[in-house]
């Protein structure tokens, strides 16, 4: 579940979100669209505070993240996935590698890791790109 209650947030003069107000309920898929600097990549980005907003209220899970402390924030952000817009693969590391690396650096056993990333792998179909 994630509900966004009039977002506000501005770098300077630019208001890159303003008043925005969203209710997903679990199991639901939302798309942001729009134009380049409407306020998307934004508006996601506040949602695990990788930017604080300026105004309104954030839930993911039923917990506040606009309220939460560092080791609360930290302990949500482990269960919210994110993909940057223009994101970056570690090129040493496989495709497999790459989809394990927040699940092992999040203290999950090595092999159950694995087995977790190669059902990711599978869902979107590229388990034969894996190595």
């Amino acid at each position: 579940m994630l509900k966004i209650e009039h977002l506000y947030k501005s770098f300077g003069r630019v208001i890159a979100a303003e008043d925005v107000s969203l209710h997903v309920a679990a199991g639901e898929t939302v798309v942001l669209m729009g134009p380049s600097g409407c306020g998307k990549s934004t508006t996601i980005r506040t949602i695990n505070r990788l930017v604080k907003p300026d105004k309104g209220r954030i839930w993911v899970g039923g917990f506040e993240v606009t309220a939460m402390d560092e080791t609360g924030l930290n302990t949500v952000r482990r269960s919210i996935g994110f993909v940057f817009q223009h994101f970056n693969l570690i090129q040493r590391l496989t495709a497999l590698e790459n989809t394990m690396l927040a699940l092992v650096t999040g203290n999950m056993p090595f092999e159950k890791a694995r087995l977790q990333a190669l059902e990711a792998l599978c869902k979107v179909g590229i388990e034969g790109h894996a190595e």
